[in-house]
């Protein structure tokens, strides 16, 4: 399922032309936000990507790059502390399922950030500019993450094992 993101704009946000595309441009107004449609994410395995560009360096974290509203929030993309990518997604009772964090914003840089949830093998996967930053494999029993800036791995809830790839 593909959705558009075209959207109701706030605060200061807008759609502007940008290095030959249409980009959402947000102001750095505290409250500077799109809405999209809502997605059905604790019925489905999904992924969802972006391309940022920050001008630069927020002084207010966290920066949200794309969140839900509900509270307890379900999932969350954002930037944190020390500048890092970060990607959460939660359990209904508010318990982190997934929370990853790697990737140092570089300002005035496009990357891509990619969150994947795979509701099958109970797995997140966070990707930026395609390459494996981290995955995070919740089992019945118990929940391991794996967090890597110079390591592709492969986290398989099957066999429970963290794999290293071989390039």
């Amino acid at each position: 399922m593909t959705r558009s993101l075209e959207s109701n704009l706030y605060n200061g946000a807008s759609y502007q032309n940008t290095d030959g595309r249409k980009v959402l441009y947000l102001n750095g107004s505290w409250h500077s936000y799109a809405e999209t449609p809502a997605l059905p994410i604790r019925a489905i395995s999904f992924s969802i990507m972006c391309w940022i560009k920050v001008l630069s360096l927020p002084s207010n974290l966290p920066v949200y790059i794309y969140s839900d509203w509900s509270e307890p929030h379900q999932f969350r993309i954002f930037i944190q502390r020390s500048y890092l990518i970060c990607a959460n997604l939660r359990k209904p009772s508010g318990l982190d399922r997934v929370y990853l964090c790697a990737g140092k914003i570089i300002p005035n840089e496009w990357m891509h950030v990619a969150l994947t949830w795979s509701r099958e093998k109970k797995e997140g996967i966070l990707y930026i500019d395609g390459i494996i930053q981290g995955c995070w494999c919740y089992a019945i029993n118990a929940a391991f993450s794996v967090i890597t800036h110079d390591e592709r791995l492969l986290c398989s809830n099957q066999s429970r094992l963290r794999k290293k790839l071989v390039s």
